[in-house]
């Protein structure tokens, strides 16, 4: 193995590890609460790190194995983020019929891969991965910005770019293996090398942002579920007070009937005066923006309490 090639498969290496470490990661940090976007994103990294674990180890895998399954693996894996965006979207995704999904992609590159070999030879297999990558990234990014548009959260943007940079990655490699026979990745060479280190970096840096943009939708709505406690304790607040107002202006109302029956049900009257001449006013047009319903009911109130409170 060439040196060029020893770096390309430490890169594998280390970006398959990282890959199962940070889906671990993310296990552990939203298991309590794990939404089904982090699901399916745990799940892609989890492909793609087995992906990458088994491009990393051709020299004792059948080739197979290590390059047509690994690359259906990591066409798998972007379907599972594809649909990550769309769960973050507010979009239902049913677990098994995604499985499914994935497993048809799977079956079909592989077929894809198998038919290219027979029909171009086996230089064309980079080319189809290639497409792959340019495509599942570019339409997963576009999906990234809808959802940059709805909640105009930073993160949410910068991981859709990194996703067109990641397809624009792709389509580079794609450009150079059609029009100047760059060939497979661990076959090594400086051009293998700086698209492949571009690709390592443009993946941490979507985990990363990815962890991010979760972690602000958690802040985001553990701060909706605050403000909404504090309303409804505002509302619970408000409601009681009324409530002992009334118990209130009921005891006086039949400390006055006690007394003089007549005093009662003259504060009864005065009540009841003060609620049609305000309705009377606000139908003919009169201070029609004060008098709401709620207005009017708090003049009714003052109204027998300063009759009460007169006795």
């Amino acid at each position: 193995m060439t040196l060029s090639a020893s770096i390309i498969y430490s890169l594998f290496l280390f970006f398959g590890m990282f890959s199962f470490a940070g889906a671990t990661l993310l296990f552990i940090q939203f298991k309590n609460n794990k939404q089904a976007y982090v699901s399916s994103w745990i799940i892609g990294s989890i492909l793609i790190g087995l992906a990458t674990l088994l491009l990393a180890l051709k020299s004792v895998l059948p080739e197979f194995i290590s390059y047509k399954f690994s690359n259906g693996l990591n066409i798998a894996a972007y379907i599972y983020f594809y649909y990550t965006c769309h769960s973050l979207l507010g979009r239902q995704i049913q677990f098994k019929w995604l499985a499914s999904k994935a497993l048809i992609a799977l079956v079909i590159f592989v077929a894809l891969l198998l038919f290219s070999v027979k029909s171009f030879g086996a230089q064309s297999q980079p080319a189809i991965v290639a497409v792959g990558g340019l495509i599942f990234n570019f339409y997963t990014g576009l999906l990234t910005f809808q959802f940059y548009k709805r909640s105009h959260i930073q993160l949410s943007f910068a991981l859709g770019v990194i996703f067109i940079l990641t397809a624009l990655v792709w389509g580079t490699r794609l450009l150079l293996i059609l029009f100047y026979g760059l060939g497979f990745a661990l076959e090594g060479g400086p051009i293998n090398i700086i698209t492949f280190t571009f690709l390592l970096l443009l993946g941490l840096a979507k985990y990363m942002s990815f962890v991010g943009l979760v972690t602000s939708i958690e802040s985001s709505k553990k701060e909706e579920l605050i403000v909404e406690n504090h309303a409804m304790k505002l509302e619970l607040a408000h409601k009681k007070a009324e409530q002992s107002e009334s118990q209130l202006l009921a005891s006086l109302n039949a400390l006055a009937k006690a007394r003089d029956n007549e005093t009662g049900n003259h504060i009864i009257r005065t009540q009841n005066y003060v609620k049609v001449l305000a309705l009377r006013l606000r139908s003919d047009g009169r201070y029609s923006d004060r008098l709401s319903d709620q207005a009017i009911d708090l003049l009714v109130r003052p109204s027998r309490l300063r009759r009460g409170l007169c006795l």
